[in-house]
C-alpha cells in the first residue's frame, strides 16, 4: 500500500512473511510510545489470493516423495511448465504442461491432482499435502537481498533529529531473532526533509533578489516593499484551498503556488506602475484619488485574467483524479484557490496599502 512520505521511517529486515510482520508490529508498539510521534502505520503491500501447498513430511517420506517433488509436480499441474516451443508460418507457439482448468478450479480440486512417484505409483496431492487459498503480497519489497517491510510516522512538537535519536535508542531495546534486524532509513526519511529544508536559503535568496528587481523596476524600496509583502497574502488561498479538499502537497501543488507567485508578480507591477503613472500626470491629487483611479483602471484586467484562469483550470479540478491528471489536480486546486485571495488582493488590499503609505517622496531614488 502506497502512502505520502513520511517524517520517520523504520524499515524492519527478515524473510519469513508473518514474522517479519509480528516483527513490524513490535517496532511500531516501541515508536507508540515515543513522544511527538503520530500517524503511526506499517506499510504492507497490497495482498491477492493465491493456492498454498504445504508438504506434509511424514505422508510424502512414505511414498517416497521429497518436498521438492512434491512442489515442482504441483507447481507444474497448477501454473503449468513451459516444455518447448513450435514454429509455423513464422509464428512461435510455446507448448506447456498443464492440468485440465476444471481441476484446478479451487483448493478440493486441486487437491485431486495426481501425483507420479518414484517407485511408478500415483498418488493424490492431498494425500501428501494440504491444499488451502492464502493471501499472499502482490509485491515482495527486498534490499540487499533481505525482505522488508516499513513502519512510518510523523513527527510533532520537536525536531526530527532528536526523535530519530530515541528512535534508534529504543530498537536497540529490541530483541530481535536471529536473522531480523531494524533500522532507520535515513537516506527515505530524511532526505525528503533535507530537500525541503535546503530549499529555504535559496528561497531567501530568490526573494531578496526580486525584491531588488521590483525596486529597480518602480524606483521604490516603498513600493518594492509592499509588493514583497503582499505575496504570502496571495498564496494564501492556495493553501487553505489544499487544507480545505485534503490535499497533501505535492510537485502539481508547488507548481500552482509558483504560477500564482507569477501572476502575482505580474499584478503587483501592473498596478504600482500604473499609480505611478497617474501620480506624474496627476501631480495635484492625494494618494487616495490615485489609488482609486489605478484600481479602477486595472480591475477589468484583472478579473478577466482570473476567469480566464479559472475557465481553463475548472475543467481538471471536476475531471478528478482519473488517469493522467494526477499532477494536474493539485496544480488546479492551489491555482483556483490562490485566483481568489489574488483577485481581492488585487482590487482592494493593495489599492489600500498605497494611499496609506502614499507620500510626494514615495519613489525615491536608489
Amino acid at each position: 500500500m502506497k502512502t505520502a512520505a513520511k517524517d520517520v521511517v523504520v524499515r524492519v529486515y527478515g524473510e519469513e512473511g508473518s514474522q517479519l510482520n509480528s516483527q513490524a508490529d513490535v517496532v511500531k508498539s516501541a515508536l507508540a510510545k515515543i513522544g511527538g510521534l503520530s500517524d503511526l502505520a506499517i506499510e504492507l503491500p497490497d495482498q491477492e489470493p493465491a493456492v498454498e501447498v504445504q508438504v506434509n513430511l511424514a505422508a510424502a517420506q512414505k511414498v517416497g516423495l521429497k518436498p521438492g517433488d512434491v512442489r515442482r509436480q504441483a507447481t507444474t499441474l497448477i501454473s503449468g511448465l513451459l516444455v518447448g516451443s513450435l514454429y509455423e508460418n513464422q509464428k512461435v507457439f510455446e507448448v506447456v504442461v498443464w492440468s485440465d482448468q476444471d481441476k484446478r478450479s479451487s483448493p478440493m480440486s486441486v487437491s485431486e491432482l495426481i501425483l507420479n512417484t518414484p517407485t511408478g505409483d500415483f498418488v493424490r496431492l492431498g494425500d501428501v499435502a494440504e491444499v488451502k487459498m492464502a493471501a499472499t503480497p502482490a509485491v515482495v519489497k527486498r534490499e540487499s537481498v533481505s525482505r522488508y517491510v516499513d513502519v512510518t510516522a510523523n513527527v510533532t512538537g520537536r525536531s526530527i533529529d532528536s526523535a530519530e535519536d530515541e528512535i534508534k535508542g529504543a530498537l536497540r531495546q529490541i530483541a530481535f531473532p536471529t536473522e531480523y534486524h531494524a533500522e532507520v532509513v535515513t537516506d527515505k526519511a530524511t532526505g525528503y526533509r533535507t530537500t525541503r529544508s535546503s530549499y529555504i536559503p535559496y528561497l531567501i535568496a530568490a526573494a531578496i533578489g526580486v525584491f531588488l528587481l521590483l525596486q529597480a523596476i518602480f524606483g521604490s524600496w516603498t513600493l518594492a516593499l509592499l509588493s514583497i509583502v503582499a505575496f504570502p497574502a496571495a498564496l494564501a488561498g492556495g493553501m487553505v484551498a489544499l487544507l480545505m479538499t485534503g490535499t497533501s502537497l505535492s510537485i502539481g501543488a508547488y507548481l500552482g503556488f509558483l504560477a500564482l507567485l507569477g501572476l502575482s508578480v505580474r499584478n503587483g507591477i501592473t498596478q504600482f506602475s500604473r499609480y505611478q503613472a497617474l501620480e506624474q500626470t496627476d501631480a495635484g491629487k492625494t494618494g487616495t484619488e490615485i489609488a482609486a483611479l489605478g484600481a479602477d483602471d486595472n480591475a477589468l484586467a484583472v478579473v478577466i485574467t482570473a476567469l480566464a484562469a479559472a475557465v481553463a483550470f475548472l475543467p481538471v479540478l471536476f475531471a478528478g483524479t482519473i488517469p493522467g491528471l494526477e499532477l494536474m489536480q493539485p496544480l488546479a486546486i492551489v491555482v483556483l484557490g490562490g485566483l481568489v485571495t489574488s483577485t481581492v488582493l488585487q482590487l482592494f488590499i493593495l489599492p489600500g496599502l498605497y494611499a496609506a503609505v502614499w507620500s510626494p517622496s514615495v519613489r525615491e531614488s536608489i
